[in-house]
């Protein structure tokens, strides 16, 4: 073992010490078994990248110049040092490192060889994955940091649409910044890390994790194919560790802006948003966001109403997932993974493309009428209100909405890895779901894979009132429900994988008729209670099979 080696197992088994000694005198153990892990470190060379300290201020990088504190070489002294500099100039091909120093961790600098060496308590990755309690994860996540000595700020990213390209590591970071702004603003940002393409011709984003990164919203907006943006693991995490990604608002957080009054006591402030995706007002649409690989979780509460990863209001969700570990968990209009949310006017399409690793998605709809004023949506329908009081929402796939049609023109292609997709009374996977419109129709190819689909049907009882109401279970692959008019058409074409579903073809109708479908299998593994139309109403299915 040389003396680098010796001397970085020192600093961690002091660090260990010194974390378990406190804890033990001064902290109760609030996290779970396993939620933390050992001591780790990690070294970022400062010649090789642009290397800044979030806890030093707000972070902005621009075309051609960045804005924060930063690593830098003393031309008198040779000394590497921190500043806090202001649009500075940046060249085309610098790489971008963002760590945070507000924890109880080691940050050095060797000076001779510019090598900035830090330690920190690893948070396990298992307190994210297909963990379909936002709540548990927010406190698992927060109490596993306090642990090891992580303290949060309120500082942010912001990226402006520049043309270029953006290779920007994540590591540790812990904002809890968030506004209510719905578009890009580069002065106020709408979350941690705000990524802007939005119109930008020729803008490649890569976004890379090493350790575990929380943030309250990832803004990303892109309405183009010349542009776009990868989130993945840092290969080069010299530990060989996953690095992870969770985002997740705080729903104490809220606001009764105009816009936002009519509902009772108010709604965070991720509304009309997506946790991670785009926002509202022009900046709706999510093209060529890309995840490989890495730990990511996206997770909206009950207050918000908006998609987990996608489009934004009404927006377009464009995603393709090749690898990794993705959780998107919401209740809203809004798909967990896809198409952007909707009340009087359509949602947002999604194209969805999984060719690896592991999805789980979840959207356990949204209850209008018991978070509204009567009047709201343009009625006071006493039907529409009572329908209302549940919208399913499609976990992958197309939008929903209450006054106007689900989003119609999805199209879903699984080619390999695992997906677990459960909506509760709309459509797993496939189109947008409605209460006064006409179903969304969607185009869903499943060539290889496992693809375990639900359809939830179920007794709700709401908090306004302590009224019931029953949800009916929809078709887990294909149309969107309708409470009032037909339910979506759809295309489903299976030639390989193993799906298990409850479920294939066209959107069931409470008080209309199902939709159209076509339904072709050509190959594969098939487990269905129906094909063809939607599944009949049937008890929930049993809990998802946990990740490794």
């Amino acid at each position: 073992m040389d003396l680098k080696q010796t001397w970085r197992r020192a600093v961690a088994l002091t660090l260990a010490f010194a974390m378990v000694l406190a804890n033990f005198l001064f902290l109760p153990v609030l996290a779970e078994e396993g939620d933390t892990g050992e001591v780790v470190t990690t070294t970022v060379n400062l010649s090789e990248y642009i290397v800044f300290d979030l806890d030093g201020g707000n972070i902005t990088i621009k075309g051609t110049t960045y804005t924060g504190t930063v690593w830098q070489k003393n031309a008198t002294t040779g000394q590497w040092q921190k500043n806090a500099v202001t649009n500075y100039a940046r060249a085309s091909t610098d790489k971008f490192y963002i760590y945070q120093n507000s924890t109880k961790q080691t940050v050095e600098v060797d000076q001779k060889t510019g090598i900035l060496t830090m330690t920190a308590l690893d948070i396990n990755n298992n307190i994210m994955v297909n963990n379909k309690d936002i709540d548990n994860v927010v406190s698992r996540w927060a109490d596993a940091a306090e642990l090891g000595g992580r303290k949060s700020n309120n500082f942010f990213i912001s990226v402006p649409g520049a043309a270029g390209t953006y290779d920007i590591t994540l590591d540790d970071i812990y904002s809890t910044y968030q506004t209510s702004h719905s578009s890009f603003s580069e002065t106020t940002p709408t979350g941690g890390i705000a990524l802007n393409p939005a119109g930008t011709v020729g803008m490649e984003i890569t976004l890379r994790l090493r350790g575990d990164n929380r943030l309250a919203r990832l803004f990303y907006a892109c309405e183009n194919n010349t542009s776009g943006m990868t989130i993945c693991d840092d290969t080069s995490d010299g530990e060989g560790r996953i690095g992870s990604l969770t985002v997740i608002g705080d729903k104490k957080l809220v606001t009764t802006s105009t816009g936002q009054s009519n509902y009772r006591g108010g709604a965070a402030i991720n509304n009309w948003n997506s946790v991670i995706g785009a926002g509202d007002s022009g900046t709706g649409n999510v093209y060529n966001l890309t995840l490989t690989s890495g730990v990511i979780y996206a997770g909206a509460n009950r207050t918000e109403n908006c998609t987990a990863i996608g489009g934004g209001g009404n927006g377009v969700g464009e995603i393709t997932v090749t690898g990794g570990q993705i959780t998107a968990v919401t209740y809203s209009t809004g798909a967990a993974l896809g198409g952007g949310i909707a009340h009087t006017a359509v949602g947002g399409n999604g194209y969805v493309t999984i060719n690896g690793g592991e999805v789980y998605a979840y959207n356990f709809g949204l209850p209008a009428y018991d978070r509204v004023a009567d009047g709201s949506y343009g009625t006071n329908d006493a039907n529409i209100k009572k329908a209302s009081m549940h919208i399913p929402g499609t976990a992958i796939g197309g939008a929903s909405s209450i006054m106007s049609n689900g989003a119609n023109g999805s199209i879903v292609n699984i080619t390999n890895g695992y997906v677990y997709a459960e909506s509760w009374g709309g459509s797993g996977i496939g189109g947008g779901n409605t209460v006064c419109g006409v179903g969304g129709g969607a185009t869903v190819n499943i060539s290889g894979g496992k693809v375990d689909a639900r359809s939830v049907a179920l007794s709700m009882t709401f908090d306004r009132d302590d009224s019931t109401f029953n949800v009916k279970q929809g078709s887990a692959i294909g149309g969107g429900s309708s409470t009032f008019k037909a339910g979506g058409e759809a295309t489903v074409n299976i030639t390989g994988g193993t799906i298990n579903a409850d479920g294939i073809g066209g959107g069931n109708s409470t008080n209309a008729q199902g939709g159209k479908a076509t339904v072709t299998i050509t190959g594969g593994n098939m487990n269905s209670s129906s094909l063809s139309a939607a599944a009949p109403a049937s008890n929930p299915p049993a809990a998802p099979p946990r990740s490794k």
